[in-house]
């Protein structure tokens, strides 16, 4: 039996979906679904994911929540066709009111 290599798929599209997730980028941003904005820059906000800010990591995205007292943001984990993006809570809970975003 030939051995096989780590990541080669049985089936075409099994292939399909491996070579999407390896040249896929993926951004790691903070979302506001009520206000439908996410976070660009310290105090800014837009509607227009391009211009969100790229988080380094989801722990850094986090951590930028709890410094900012954003309880009310999620993690979006998105990839270039926003169909397969990830949304995670943050449970950034704050002792002090909330700020909403103004766009």
């Amino acid at each position: 039996m030939p051995k096989r290599k780590v990541g080669v798929c049985r089936t075409d599209e099994g292939c399909v979906r491996i070579e999407f997730w390896q040249r896929s980028r993926i951004k790691v941003l903070l979302w506001d679904r009520k206000a439908k904005a996410y976070v660009k820059a310290l105090g800014e906000w837009t509607s227009v994911r391009e211009e969100a800010r790229d988080f380094t990591s989801a722990s850094a995205a986090v951590l930028y929540a709890v410094e900012e007292k954003l309880d009310f943001v999620e993690i979006v984990l998105a990839f270039d066709d926003p169909q397969y993006d990830i949304i995670l809570p943050t449970n950034a809970k704050s002792k002090q009111q909330p700020r909403r975003p103004e766009i």
